[in-house]
């Protein structure tokens, strides 16, 4: 959805001038926009450039258009050339591109067969996943959206178009795709982002009376420092959305099941109202599926 509200800008190199409001925000996939309130008459020729790579001649006032392939912020600039053959460039302002994935489907179509694959996958990231996040020797592998056989790690990750970690860790849940026990999914970002809003399924409130399911949220900079991380419980009806920012920017997320006992992250376990851990019973403990995630370059205002 792209935001309209503009800003302002007005330039001048010479005689040469242009007035624009330009928009603050599209999601990847839709245009982003200029539009030109004014114009002088003293230059030869005048384009928006809006990237390295593509720029759009000028002739008069209005709206122009562009859709970025990549998302993250990008400078918009106009070029003038005189009719003395002077180049002048000056910046118009910024936009955001941000970036959306998952919303799938919730069932097959035979006629769309990669339709679940299609709403998780982005030119601005890539996801892997992991059975045991402690494990150093065990490598990150990609997530499937094909096949049928779930049970292990390299199987089908979809679950109602809903995204988890294919395999078993932990006895918990109904079906394999479920976050539970020491699995991990991360998301490797190719640009540094800001914030997130992720909406999170199947992570229950009040299970057994008095256990609240968790997940933790963990956000890593391009030399794999942790930047911060978040405890979130589960709601009544197993649905959480959750939106978090970081002034430090952040290249890959990182979503776990559990919550902390102290100073000790405790994978799979249910947390209390104040979100420590609680012992679980036997057999069960805290699992969810993901379900959309947006990723912001900017803090939000």
């Amino acid at each position: 959805m792209i935001n309209t509200e503009g800003i302002n800008a007005r330039s001048a190199a010479s005689n040469h001038s242009v007035a624009t409001n330009i928009s603050k925000l599209a999601e990847l996939g839709m245009s982003s926009t200029v539009e030109i309130t004014e114009i002088s008459n003293s230059f030869k020729e005048a384009y928006i450039i809006w990237s390295d790579s593509h720029k759009e001649q000028v002739f008069e006032i209005g709206s122009f258009s562009y859709v970025y392939p990549e998302p993250g912020i990008h400078e918009i600039k106009v070029e003038f050339i005189g009719f003395d053959g002077e180049v002048k460039t000056q910046i118009l302002g910024q936009t955001e591109v941000s970036l959306f994935v998952g919303d799938a489907p919730q069932f097959f179509n035979f006629s769309e067969p990669f339709a679940w694959r299609d709403a998780w996958t982005s030119a601005g990231l890539s996801i892997t996943h992991k059975s045991n996040y402690t494990d150093e020797d065990e490598v990150w592998s990609e997530v499937s959206f094909s096949g049928w056989d779930s049970s292990s790690l390299d199987g089908l990750d979809i679950s109602m178009g809903q995204l988890g970690v294919s395999g078993s860790t932990s006895t918990t849940g109904t079906f394999y795709q479920l976050i539970d026990g020491t699995e991990a999914l991360r998301f490797i970002l190719n640009t540094p982002a800001h914030a997130i809003e992720i909406e999170v399924v199947d992570l229950m409130a009040d299970e057994f009376s008095v256990h609240d399911e968790a997940m933790r949220i963990q956000f890593f900079d391009a030399s794999d420092v942790l930047v911060t991380e978040q405890i979130v419980s589960g709601d009544d009806d197993g649905i959480v959305l959750v939106s978090l920012q970081s002034e430090t920017s952040f290249t890959s997320i990182v979503i776990t099941s559990g919550g902390y006992d102290g100073a000790s992250f405790v994978y799979g376990a249910y947390v209390d109202d104040s979100q420590q851990v609680v012992s679980s019973p036997v057999d069960e403990g805290s699992e969810m599926l993901i379900d959309s995630l947006r990723v912001r370059y900017t803090m939000p205002e």
